[in-house]
């Protein structure tokens, strides 16, 4: 596909100018091609009037954007009227706002895993039904994916790791307890170990994370109260490996099949050590929890992971 006009007369190097013209000839070229042109106006119009280097950086970290929305699109044709909802997704006006805070957003930055992040939010946005949370929750999540530390979303990766990313069925249907925690545990210290090592979690780290309404924090339970138990790692981690509690929910998770390695132990001293355990993430930092996820562990092309209770 030839590039338009007015996209290759806003692009004056001819090795970015290459570059697009690779990202509008695939499968996903329909929505590639409109989606570069308007992205490029919106950089013209906001740096107008800035040093013409800083234009040109943010036009090429546009670029980049631009190239991971493309993968995470070739991902997605599998996906029943994707076409048709790639075709509707230019027309609707909070679509467009959407990808607009992240062409914008990641012009600001060369940040690869950023680019990604914005990437999975605004592909994933066009499944999602209009009056989901997931729909509404993709603004915050877009404005916020800019304003927090590649240490911040590894720490919402991880939390959506522990709290929200279930076992595999696999997993869960080993009928023997022992097996079960065994191979449970082994997963989970698989997923947890793109993560490691997190170290400490300051209270700074947890107040700016709130800021942004990644997470809100939950009052601490009373000592003594039933419900303190649920705070602890072991507890999450049988939830996760007996989703069903009608089914042989008497099984114990133990604190040394957790710490059994500098990867159990690490992620056991944050978790129960410090303040991040109170941290329960809202919708939006789920949503950025569930990309860095995939994004960390490899997860990123295709299939998507879906995020718990953001439906």
């Amino acid at each position: 596909m030839v590039l338009d006009q007015v996209v290759a007369a806003s692009i004056q190097d001819p090795v970015t100018l290459a570059a697009v013209s690779g990202l509008v000839s695939g499968t996903a070229s329909g929505f590639m091609s409109p989606a570069i042109k308007h992205g490029l106006s919106w950089i013209s119009d906001r740096y107008k009037g800035h040093p013409k280097d800083a234009t040109k950086t943010a036009q090429n970290n546009a670029i980049n954007f631009f190239g991971q929305v493309n993968i995470c699109l070739e991902g997605q044709q599998q996906i029943q009227g994707i076409e048709d909802k790639t075709k509707q997704a230019l027309a609707d006006p909070d679509y467009t706002s959407l990808f607009q805070e992240a062409v914008l957003g990641a012009a600001r930055t060369n940040s690869e895993q950023k680019h990604k992040l914005l990437a999975r939010l605004v592909t994933d946005r066009l499944t999602a039904e209009p009056d989901s949370l997931q729909n509404l929750a993709a603004h915050t999540a877009c404005n916020a994916v800019l304003q927090l530390t590649s240490k911040q979303l590894k720490i919402l990766g991880a939390i959506y790791v522990i709290r929200h990313l279930p076992a595999p069925q696999h997993i869960t249907k080993i009928s023997i307890d022992a097996d079960r925690i065994n191979v449970g545990i082994k997963w989970f210290l698989e997923e947890i170990t793109p993560f490691y090592p997190i170290r400490w979690v300051s209270e700074e780290d947890l107040a700016h994370m709130a800021s942004m309404s990644c997470i809100a924090y939950v009052p601490q339970p009373f000592a003594g109260s039933y419900y303190i138990d649920d705070w602890k790692l072991t507890t999450t981690i049988k939830h996760k490996l007996c989703p069903d509690e009608r089914s042989g929910f008497m099984f114990s998770v133990e604190e040394t099949d957790i710490r059994q390695n500098p990867i159990g132990e690490d992620i056991w001293n944050v978790w129960d050590d410090c303040s991040v355990r109170r941290a329960s993430p809202t919708p939006a930092g789920t949503l950025i929890g569930m990309c860095v996820r995939d994004v960390e562990s490899g997860h990123d092309r295709w299939p998507p992971t879906r995020a718990n209770g953001v439906e």
